[in-house]
């Protein structure tokens, strides 16, 4: 999580082999950022990532990003939208994992729309990590501009991921 603003305070959950960072922004906000473990398409068992998710939103952030490891139709996806929390981001892929054009990164926010930077166009061959990236996954960058859901006063303003 990167922000303009600094953080106030931050924790690092443990969410079983991966991690998430749960950070309160001066401003009074919570952001999160994931990594949820790859379970692959659903198939009826146990969702690893599905238990991490949850364990991020106990937390109550008003903004979760980073790498669910999850297609838009996938229970991980439903949970957030359930939860009430609008994704943003312009639309593309974000991985090519095994010339399978995905979108796995995802910032999401509980009641307010945001505007997103377009990703770069990456088809199946491209090299990820590469020229293009350091990582397997292309980073994805919204900027943010709320009203706090706690105080509804104007306190952030700057850019997350």
């Amino acid at each position: 999580i990167g922000s303009l603003g600094g953080f106030a305070s931050w924790q690092a959950l443990d969410c079983g082999s991966k991690r998430a960072l749960v950070a309160d922004l001066p401003s009074g906000e919570r952001v999160a950022c994931v990594h949820l473990t790859w379970t692959g398409p659903p198939a009826g068992g146990p969702r690893r990532g599905l238990e991490q998710l949850q364990e991020v939103l106990d937390a109550a952030p008003d903004l979760v990003g980073g790498d669910f490891n999850a297609l838009p139709a996938w229970p991980e996806s439903q949970l957030m939208r359930a939860s009430r929390y609008i994704p943003a981001g312009a639309p593309g892929a974000t991985c090519n994992v095994n010339q399978w054009l995905q979108r796995l990164d995802e910032v999401w926010v509980r009641g307010h729309a945001l505007s997103a930077v377009d990703l770069p166009t990456i088809e199946p061959n491209t090299a990820l990590p590469g020229p293009l990236c350091p990582s397997d996954h292309l980073p994805v960058e919204v900027t943010v501009e709320v009203a706090s859901i706690r105080t509804r006063a104007e306190l952030f303003s700057g850019q997350l991921f």
